[in-house]
């Protein structure tokens, strides 16, 4: 396979940042909620354990993507206390000037798991993400979780259910994008092996509006999907991937979201 020489910067507005920096953003957990009474565990304890273990394995995976700082809900609380605010005040309009000017922290993530059942097939999550700094403010997004091949494996559940909840975070604060195009077909991606990996397949959406020198609209994934990608290869910071349906050109800066 031919060297690769990829030069491209991607204009970010919302982060003042190269895509080639290690971290974009500070992201704070606030504490995992259960949506209703069928949906939480059998008792205080159940609840907190579960809780902690979806906690956990959120705060690991969005790390491990290498985009993201990310804070546990005492390191959050923590942070903004210093500025006299609290994880669950960041929702307050009276706040946000104070939320303008701290740096420590860009986003808050609130996560419910909702309609959840151990013996259960499907789940869904919703996570909203408040900014304290940028224009991303009280973004909700759902997603349905597949637990039909988890059984009664719980590890197996908390990570389709982190999974889940890290790829509508990643697809809403910073998307993965189309790097570059090689001249063999073979498509470059923004996220390395820390995300993706040998044989996830991705979606790629048309801007909203026309890419300007390989940048973007901001903000979260949008428009019309337009083709699919089969990641084949990912070293430390990129990945390469095939395309496997839809248009076979592909323009630099278009974002792409985990299927």
């Amino acid at each position: 396979m031919k060297t690769l020489f990829i030069w491209a910067t991607i204009s970010l507005s919302t982060f003042c940042l190269s895509v080639n920096a290690q971290t974009v953003a500070t992201i704070g957990l606030d504490t995992i909620q259960f949506g209703s009474s069928n949906s939480e565990p059998s008792s205080p304890e159940r609840a907190g354990e579960l809780a902690g273990a979806i906690a956990k394995k959120i705060r690991n995976d969005l790390s491990a993507t290498r985009k993201f700082k990310v804070l546990t809900y005492l390191q959050a609380t923590e942070a903004l206390a210093e500025h006299g605010l609290s994880v669950e005040s960041v929702t307050d309009p009276a706040n946000a000037e104070i939320l303008y000017d701290t740096p420590s922290i860009d986003y808050v993530l609130r996560t419910k798991v909702v309609d959840y059942d151990p013996q259960s097939e499907q789940a869904e999550v919703e996570l909203k993400l408040v900014s304290t700094s940028h224009s991303l403010s009280d973004h909700v997004v759902s997603s349905n979780v597949d637990l039909s091949e988890t059984g009664a494996d719980r590890a197996a559940s908390v990570a389709a259910i982190a999974s889940a909840v890290v790829s509508e975070t990643v697809a809403s604060v910073f998307p993965m994008r189309v790097m570059n195009q090689t001249e063999d077909g073979l498509v470059i991606i923004n996220y390395g092996q820390g995300y993706l990996g040998q044989g996830d397949k991705l979606k790629v959406f048309s801007p909203v509006a026309a890419p300007n020198n390989g940048a973007v609209e901001i903000g979260p994934v949008a428009g019309n999907e337009i083709a699919e990608i089969e990641i084949v290869s990912s070293n430390e910071k990129f990945s390469s991937g095939k395309i496997v349906q839809g248009q076979q050109e592909i323009g630099l800066g278009y974002k792409a979201k985990l299927l």
